[in-house]
Order: C-alpha cells, then sequence, then structure tokens
C-alpha cells in the first residue's frame, strides 16, 4: 500500500514538473495580429504603406496582395452614369502578388505596395512562425474626388460614375421654367394694372 501510494505521488509530481517545463518551452506569441493601410483608396500607381503588429519579434512575414474585384465600384459591363455597352466588358483579375518583409523587435511591419490597376484588393500579412495574420482592403479607382484633401473619398465610387464637375441639366432647364413663369405673372400684373387705369 506504502508503495502504490508512493508511486502515485511520485507520478503526480512528475506529471506536475513536465507541465510547468512545457509551458516555459512554449513560446509568448502575441494573440493575433491587426493592420492598417495609410488610404483605403489610390489611383493606378498610387503608393500606400500596409503596416500591422501582433506579430512575433523578428519573424518573416509573408504579405499576399490578391484581387477582389475587378472593376472598384461598378458592375462589369457599365459604362456608369445609366450607360450600358451592347457587348459585355471583359476585365481580367491580376494574379495574386506575394511578398516577404520582417517583423520589427516589437513584433511590427511596415511596407509599401503599389497597386497599378483598378479594382478592390486585399492585403494579407501572415507571420511564418507565430501563424498571426492581418488584412485591409484598398480601392484602385480611376480617379479620387479633388476635394476630398485625404484622398479616402471617391467621387461616386458606389456607382462607378465620375465625379459632377458642373451644374446638372435639369437644374438648368428648370431655372429656366420657373423664370419664364416669373416673367410671365410680371408681365400679367403689369397689363392688368395699364388696363386699370385706362378704365378709370
Amino acid at each position: 500500500m506504502k508503495k502504490t501510494l508512493a508511486s502515485l505521488a511520485l507520478a503526480g509530481i512528475l506529471t506536475l514538473s513536465a507541465g510547468a517545463v512545457a509551458a516555459q518551452a512554449a513560446p509568448n506569441y502575441p494573440a493575433e495580429g491587426s493592420a492598417t493601410v495609410s488610404e483605403t483608396t489610390v489611383v493606378p500607381g498610387q503608393a500606400l504603406t500596409f503596416a500591422g503588429s501582433g506579430f512575433a519579434p523578428g519573424e518573416t512575414i509573408d504579405v499576399t496582395v490578391t484581387q477582389t474585384s475587378a472593376v472598384a465600384g461598378g458592375a462589369i459591363g457599365s459604362l456608369g452614369g445609366g450607360v450600358s455597352m451592347s457587348k459585355p466588358l471583359i476585365v481580367k483579375a491580376v494574379a495574386p502578388s506575394t511578398f516577404t518583409t520582417v517583423a520589427t523587435a516589437a513584433g511590427t511591419f511596415s511596407t509599401p505596395v503599389t497597386l497599378n490597376a483598378t479594382g478592390t484588393y486585399t492585403l494579407t500579412a501572415v507571420g511564418r512562425v507565430s501563424g498571426n495574420q492581418a488584412s485591409q482592403v484598398v480601392k484602385v479607382v480611376t480617379s479620387l474626388n479633388a476635394g476630398s484633401g485625404a484622398g479616402n473619398n471617391v467621387a461616386n465610387a458606389e456607382k462607378g460614375g465620375l465625379a459632377n464637375t458642373g451644374i446638372d441639366t435639369s437644374v438648368v432647364i428648370w431655372s429656366l421654367v420657373g423664370a419664364g413663369a416669373l416673367a410671365a405673372g410680371v408681365g400679367t400684373v403689369v397689363v392688368s394694372r395699364r388696363r386699370s387705369r385706362q378704365s378709370a
């Protein structure tokens, strides 16, 4: 009985010791990664910065750029502004590209990215040691709204149209109709006053 109790006690001590050693041997990786981009909307050829944190210090990070939509902010086959093509517009997606960067001692990274074709892209960073990953979405459009300042707002990007650079034609037409009605009203008042003076 004493030998059995001694064996169980020894087994318990060894199990606790092994667990403590395993816990000490396991590297202390960050829970997850996070990423940001300097611009969420750019024009073709405009450089942006893809940065992130939450990676293992000094680890190699694989950065993958994947085009998720060939045309940013518009349906394929549409020219925007309600004009449709008689033949479908065929746009080939850009093949994903991958490159590497290295995390700093603080587990952060920052790398420039340039996208040359319009569309929506997902930038993904995956740590080779920690396995942590983070991603951001970037839109590449033909032109940015000049008044946006930071460059993150796109003129009619959701509709796939161009920026409105002048007065809408319907506003001009209704303004002319209104001016004509006003002139007719003034003319009617003037004529009726003259008639009333002549009859008096």
